[in-house]
């Protein structure tokens, strides 16, 4: 089965989980002897791609680096590949790179991760930089357009999160038997060295003795740092630290925690590689997801697998994965409830989370493999 696969995100360029969701599905349905990839990836730099599977073949599209442009010219590439070569099926892991696909002879799949009707009720200071149509976010005039068009060229839509599939067949009015639910999957199981876990520890001058909360995500107004360092200047704990990884806005928000009188219990690490965040994970003692807006974050069920209790935001998958058996909700873009709920888990002491055995990808690239046979 030849498919086409479109993503607009691929390690080591990663704003978001797109670029992890696709990573992981690709993995995994790689292993298949009866898939051949053809996977278009954005032009965003260089790429390491590295792999011994003869079934995958990685393109790099060829168009302008710049958000409005890049869009267009990643759809043009699309249809000349599509001219050309014959596939069975064009996946793409967000709808909107369907757009003006016009082989309607060729089934389309794609998979929705969080609504983007949402994001308006987000801070207009960020929203406004989401200019880009391949966005879920996007607030540009035709994006509407492009979600409405994209979703209904689809044979078959899935959704990461129960709640975003409900919203997406009310809004589109798909039909029930074409829209379904695959949760994403908990990483490999991977070991962290004693070893490993001392050089980062030295790295960073991180004390081994000392109680850390930990961040992941880019560094956008979206995924709610402000509200997490607002909380950590208020905790009544004042020996708490803060690991903050991810790129983005770091100088601000090293501001934001000078303003808030917290800066010197906040580590800006940066961006790590898997094996030093797996280090990281190793020596935190909760994690948290404060965003305003998430489709089915596998950050979580990463900080789940190293058996970190979890605060998170009420976001679509958030409320699916966190219950009061593996960590606590906070209503979202409220800095006080997320106060109260890390003084109520520091204060009780006796979290304790086990590996999540129903998310896995092995299980979710099954559930695509036979979402993609129907068209074989």
């Amino acid at each position: 089965m030849n498919i086409l696969f479109l993503t607009i995100e691929y390690p080591p360029y990663i704003d978001g989980g797109v670029g992890v969701f696709s990573e992981n599905l690709i993995k995994h349905l790689s292993i298949r002897k009866d898939i051949f990839l053809d996977i278009l990836l954005p032009n965003r730099g260089k790429y390491s791609l590295v792999t011994r599977n003869k079934n995958l073949n990685f393109f790099q599209a060829q168009n302008k680096n710049i958000k409005f442009l890049s869009y267009f010219g990643y759809i043009n590439q699309v249809n000349k590949i599509i001219s050309i070569n014959k596939y069975d099926l064009v996946y793409s892991s967000i709808p909107n790179l369907l757009f003006s696909t016009n082989d309607k002879i060729i089934p389309k799949v794609a998979t929705v991760h969080h609504p983007g009707a949402l994001a308006k009720r987000l801070k207009s200071n960020f929203i406004t930089k989401y200019l880009d149509p391949s966005s879920e976010m996007s607030i540009l005039p035709i994006s509407p357009y492009i979600e409405k068009k994209s979703i209904r060229s689809c044979n078959d839509i899935i959704s990461v999160s129960d709640e975003a599939r409900l919203y997406y067949k009310d809004k589109f009015n798909i039909p029930e038997n074409t829209i379904q639910t695959i949760h994403n999957g908990v990483p490999d199981r991977v070991y962290v060295k004693p070893s490993e876990k001392n050089l980062i520890l030295r790295k960073f001058n991180i004390k081994d003795n000392e109680k850390y909360l930990l961040f992941v995500g880019s560094l956008t107004e979206r995924k709610g740092l402000s509200l997490l360092l607002r909380s950590l200047s208020k905790i009544k704990y004042k020996n708490i630290k803060l690991l903050v990884v991810g790129l983005g806005k770091i100088d601000y928000y090293k501001k934001l925690a000078q303003k808030y009188k917290c800066l010197d219990r906040v580590f800006f690490l940066g961006f790590l590689n898997q094996s030093d965040l797996n280090a990281i994970y190793k020596i935190s003692s909760i994690f948290i997801l404060p965003s305003y807006l998430e489709g089915f974050p596998t950050v979580i069920l990463e900080a789940m697998f190293f058996e970190l209790p979890i605060i998170s935001s009420d976001t679509f998958g958030g409320k699916e994965i966190v219950t009061k058996k593996n960590g606590l909700l906070f209503k979202r873009g409220k800095y006080l409830d997320l106060l109260e709920k890390l003084e109520t888990m520091l204060d009780s002491g006796n979290y304790k989370v086990n590996v999540l055995e129903r998310f896995s990808w092995e299980k979710s690239a099954e559930l695509y493999y036979q979402t993609f046979q129907k068209y074989s």
